[in-house]
């Protein structure tokens, strides 16, 4: 029994023991570590994408791959798969690294974008991007697809890609920014019905209709001389009128688009009696509002409109002239053969025929940082968006040579720009109109500037330098993402080591 006693109690010191030892063992199983680099590559293994280092634990020095990721201490990561053969084999050492390479199973989407500004009536709206099928696409297409507002009351006039004019069959490409302008389309305008009587109301002698040329309302005596007869007040005097939609209405009086109107008018003329004396006549002609003469004529008898026209304006003034009206003495009359007469006051108001076969150019000339003697670049700007309505000012031309052509020097301080110059002899004469500061705001009527020769604007930029040629795509920024993978890592329990520890029967191999 004693010897019976004694067996036991060393069988069960020796199990103390090897349960004390498991721990031991068990931490010597995986004292071992590394590191495993993915080289990460796209779908088609020909552009690397990126890294990622994992970390591994394991018992036997000189494993191999194959065995940390048969046996779960390594995983490929997520999104990738599998390695090579070669890289299978290769070994894995105890506090080194080994360098391996992964796949993508499938590339990402790539996205291809326009960014767009829709301009109505000269009011540009923010920039949006707009997504295109493929990398490049046509202005039409964009306005047909991607331009999603209502714009059912307005008519398409151009796209501007920064540097020049597009038309709905130009091409666009990716990343490009594009303005496109709209016009408002003008509602259609119902004419005025004149219908003229002389002597009698069944004595009707003409009827005519009219559209407003302001879209709006025309005077009664202007419908009389422009819609039925140029000369009828050399003919007859006016009796009276008489609108449907205002009832009696005078000669200055104005009638409404789409309404009826009913001239009486009775033979014969007034006439004025002839000056004989001479004396002081007031004159000032204008051209689409700008002043083009102001004078006294001294010694003046009679005369004509016209012939004051052609004697102090152009003698061919019909070809490259359109009359509007003429006030004498606060009156308003709207025929160029009115007579006046000595110590008469006179405006003349006429407008400007636009040539279709005017060359002329609109140039752009650009100094940096007060060199007034240097050019730094020109631009024929005639035609670009800069030319909306024959009007441009400073915010408009700085936005214009910021957006393509310079950046601040400084870039503590931004561009600034002192201009506009106008019509300046670019051989010399700028820095003497710099230093005297002899610059406007804004230009308007440029296009009948035009008829009178080419048209210089000149600009002086401050803190200013030029873009380089190439810069950086900032609309498609790559990126950077770094993908965590977590490792499963297998335990093995302390019974079942001690178990093989113990009783031999098994043996775990790597």
């Amino acid at each position: 029994m004693k010897h019976t006693m004694k067996k036991l109690l060393c069988m069960a010191l020796a199990i103390m023991l090897l349960v004390s030892a498991v721990p031991v063992f068990a931490a010597a199983e995986n004292d071992l570590s590394a590191t495993v680099v993915f080289n990460l590559f796209n779908k088609a293994g020909t552009t690397q994408v990126g890294t990622q280092n994992v970390s591994v634990n394991f018992s036997n020095d000189g494993t191999t791959v194959a065995n940390l990721l048969t046996y779960g201490k390594l995983a490929v990561p997520d999104g990738y798969q599998g390695v090579s053969e070669e890289d299978l084999a290769k070994q894995v050492y105890n506090g080194q690294s080994v360098s391996v390479s992964a796949y993508a199973i499938q590339d990402p989407e790539v996205k291809h974008y326009v960014n767009v500004i829709v301009k109505l009536d000269g009011v540009a709206q923010s920039a949006v991007a707009k997504e295109i099928a493929g990398t490049e696409t046509t202005v039409g297409n964009l306005i047909k697809y991607k331009i999603t507002q209502d714009l059912s009351d307005y008519k398409f006039v151009q796209a501007w890609n920064g540097t020049s004019v597009l038309s709905s069959s130009d091409v666009v490409y990716e990343n490009q920014t594009i303005e496109f302008a709209f016009e408002k389309i003008k509602a259609e305008v119902a004419p005025i019905k004149v219908i003229v009587k002389v002597g009698t109301s069944d004595n009707v002698v003409g009827t005519v209709e009219k559209v407003p040329a302001n879209g709006v309302s025309a005077k009664v005596a202007d419908l009389l001389t422009y819609a039925w007869s140029s000369d009828w007040d050399n003919v007859y005097t006016f009796d009276h009128a008489y609108s449907e939609a205002k009832g009696n209405v005078a000669q200055t009086d104005s009638v409404n688009a789409g309404d009826t109107l009913y001239v009486m008018l009775k033979k014969g003329t007034t006439t004025t009696e002839t000056p004989t004396t001479s004396g002081n006549l007031s004159l000032v002609i204008t051209v689409n509002g700008s002043e083009k003469c102001s004078k006294t004529v001294q010694n003046f008898t009679t005369s004509t409109v016209s012939n004051l026209i052609k004697k102090y304006l152009d003698s061919d003034w019909t070809t490259g002239y359109g009359f509007n009206q003429v006030t004498i003495n606060s009156v308003t009359y709207y025929r160029s053969d009115i007579d006046v007469k000595a110590g008469d006051t006179v405006k003349i108001e006429l407008t400007r025929k636009a040539s279709k076969d005017n060359s002329n150019k609109v140039y752009l000339h650009v100094y940096l940082n007060g060199d007034a003697s240097t050019i730094a670049l020109t631009k024929d700007i005639t035609g670009t968006y800069l030319m909306d309505d024959w009007y441009t000012d400073t915010t408009e031309v700085l936005n214009y040579l910021k957006n393509n052509y310079y950046t601040a020097k400084d870039s503590s301080n931004a561009v600034t720009i002192d201009g506009l110059y106008t019509n300046i002899n670019t051989s010399g004469a700028f820095p003497a109109n710099y230093y005297a500061d002899n610059k406007v705001a804004s230009l308007s009527d440029i296009d009948e500037k035009l008829e009178d020769g080419y048209v210089h604007i000149s600009v002086m930029l401050k803190n200013a330098k030029a873009k380089s040629s190439s810069t950086a795509d900032s609309s498609n920024p790559k990126t950077g993402d770094t993908i965590f993978v977590p490792v499963m890592v297998m335990g093995l329990t302390g019974t079942v080591l001690a178990a093989a520890y113990v009783f031999g029967k098994k043996r775990f191999a790597r």
